[in-house]
């Protein structure tokens, strides 16, 4: 209830195409109670094996269930996919939420970690273990995506690549071209601003003749002469930890004050100091453990 809760548009898309034709014969909302009484690790169980033991082990251990698939083989059943890996059901998915406007939309989808991979890691403990397939789950994950290649091929792990005038090579260079061509480039929008010079912010350590300093009172400098300047100061925010007082960063509460959405709210216990923590809804400075 987290994300409706929030307001946001919540699409779920848990169980593919195949499994459409067995939800419009369920009348009496049996599939809908056996998927809710049904416990996470049992459905990892479910994913890793085939389709002889999803029938036996959920589909007849209640009657109406065995009814809505009676006219399915262990094949169909093994062939019933969850949501994610569906790409009508996920099309469908995004379409709905390009289509909202107004609030934020989240799609959950329901996956099998290690797709494809059958016996050799689909739902399995170990599938994220797993650093290559042998020989016969190379033979099942082509059989499983109806791949176009020999079983020489896929001994040799060689890649499948369409034809030329094919849909897929056709829709992928259309998309490079709409996205500006095949190698990535950043294209600046963004107004420029002008860096200050070196003296006016850093000074200090320009012109140090010897003496040594420690890093927290050289950061605090630099940050308090950076915040000064009149085109980059209002774009620096000094982000600390709540232990900033005891490194020397103090003046800068004075200087910029603490960042609060809704200002200060009490009285702090130093408020008689001249740098205490002063909070406002114009602060500049993040820090953790207040803000």
């Amino acid at each position: 209830m987290l994300f409706p809760g929030a307001g946001w548009n919540v699409i779920k898309v848990l169980w593919g195409s195949d499994w459409d034709h067995i939800f419009a014969r369920d009348t009496e909302h049996a599939l809908l109670c056996r998927f809710a009484a049904t416990v996470d690790g049992k459905y990892q169980t479910l994913g890793a094996k085939d389709g002889a033991y999803n029938l036996a082990h959920f589909f007849d251990e209640d009657p109406q269930m065995r009814a809505l698939v009676s006219h399915m083989s262990n094949h169909d059943i093994d062939a019933l996919r969850r949501g994610g890996h569906d790409f009508r059901k996920l099309f469908a998915a995004f379409a709905a939420a390009k289509a909202t406007k107004g609030r934020p939309t989240v799609i959950l989808a329901k996956t099998k970690k290690g797709f494809g991979m059958g016996g050799a890691g689909e739902s399995r403990m170990t599938s994220h273990q797993a650093k290559k397939l042998d020989v016969d789950a190379l033979y099942a994950f082509g059989d499983r995506f109806g791949l176009p290649l020999t079983n020489e091929q896929l001994e040799r792990l060689q890649f499948y690549r369409p034809e030329e005038d094919s849909a897929e090579i056709k829709y992928l260079r259309a998309r490079r071209e709409a996205l500006g061509g095949f190698l990535p480039s950043r294209k600046r929008t963004s107004l420029s601003v002008r860096v200050p010079a070196l003296q006016s912010y850093a000074e200090f350590a320009l012109r140090s003749e010897g003496k040594e300093m420690s890093s927290t009172m050289a950061i605090v400098r630099l940050f308090s002469n950076l915040l000064k300047d009149k085109e980059l100061g209002s774009r620096v925010v000094p982000i600390v930890a709540d232990e900033a007082r005891t490194f020397g960063m103090a003046n800068l509460f004075r200087q910029v004050g603490i960042y609060s959405p809704v200002g200060q709210l009490y009285e702090p216990e130093d408020v008689g100091s001249m740098l205490y923590d002063k909070e406002a809804v114009d602060g500049q400075l993040l820090k953790e453990g207040i803000t």
